[in-house]
């Protein structure tokens, strides 16, 4: 893929600017960019964007309601959507300002070839980073590590997790405007990565290599998460526990979808995504009871 054929837009908050060293390194490969002016949650009124929130749902979905600092960033996106509905360009590249560019980034870039004309994300901080964030599933990890040998872009598939972050992507112009639609047509009901709504009609792929590395700004935005979120999985101690509390919120998030109207819609994405993590955690599980069932028996045997 030619840097030429893509429209690139720089996100941040122009009173917290980070995104200086990003502009430099841009305008060293000769590419130009548009900025975007993101909202600063900190200083701005829960009025001016809390009423585009659906905080039933969110609550739902999430077990908790979303920060400021997620409501503007989900509406940054969605305005350089806006902006990208007006190029000519089948794809953008979406920079957050904490963003960098990786080492021989436009040659990285020229080997990204696809031909698909279906909507298409393509995340481009690289295999190795998204291995660290599902390590929880190995045999997933050993197959994306295998592909990335001899493929320069791999497709994910549905039963893989879904590459969370936003700070450096490629995006065409199908996807981006159903992700704009979609947005316009709702309420806001999960963080910017990715909306829940129309993460499982959109197509997914991952560099090879580290095209966009993240700087070493602290996140604003993971700051306010964790004062939001309640008890997590690691914060359980054992293996065993975690498994029963993934089972009890699990059934007591589908039965909050199943009493509230406004999120029955979404009970189908729930359930198959729900689905696909059923099966990943079965695999696990399975894998743990082996390694037990052999250590038993060694220990018989010695």
């Amino acid at each position: 893929m030619e840097i030429s054929e893509i429209e690139t837009y720089v996100i941040g908050v122009p009173a917290k600017y980070r995104g200086l060293h990003l502009e430099t390194q841009l305008s060293d490969n000769g590419i130009t960019f548009t900025r975007i002016d993101g909202i600063d949650g900190s200083t701005s009124p829960e009025e001016n964007f809390f009423h585009l929130v659906d905080t039933d749902i969110t609550q739902i979905l999430l077990n908790r309601t979303l920060s400021k600092g997620e409501i503007c960033c989900a509406l940054a996106h969605n305005q350089a959507y806006k902006e990208f509905s007006k190029s000519k360009k089948e794809w953008a590249l979406i920079l957050e300002d904490d963003a960098n560019l990786g080492k021989n980034f436009i040659e990285n870039l020229q080997k990204v070839k696809i031909r698909e004309r279906t909507p298409i994300i393509i995340q481009l901080y690289g295999v190795n980073l998204y291995s660290q964030i599902i390590n929880r599933w190995p045999a997933n990890v050993k197959k994306i590590k295998d592909l990335s040998a001899t493929d320069d872009l791999i497709r994910l598939e549905k039963k893989w997790d879904i590459p969370p972050l936003t700070h450096g992507y490629l995006i065409n112009k199908r996807a981006s405007t159903r992700a704009y639609e979609e947005l316009e047509q709702s309420k806001i009901l999960t963080p910017a990565d990715w909306p829940i709504q129309w993460r499982q009609k959109i197509r997914f792929y991952i560099s090879s290599e580290e095209l966009i590395g993240l700087g070493e700004s602290v996140s604003l935005i993971q700051s306010e998460r964790v004062l939001l979120s309640n008890i997590s999985e690691e914060e359980i101690p054992s293996p065993i526990y975690r498994i029963i509390w993934r089972v009890l919120s699990g059934k007591t998030h589908h039965l909050q979808m199943l009493i509230n109207k406004k999120s029955r819609p979404l009970m189908p994405i729930i359930l198959l995504e729900d689905y696909y993590l059923f099966k990943r955690r079965l695999q696990i599980n399975l894998i743990f009871v082996g390694f037990n069932k052999f250590f038993s028996l060694f220990k018989k045997v010695v």
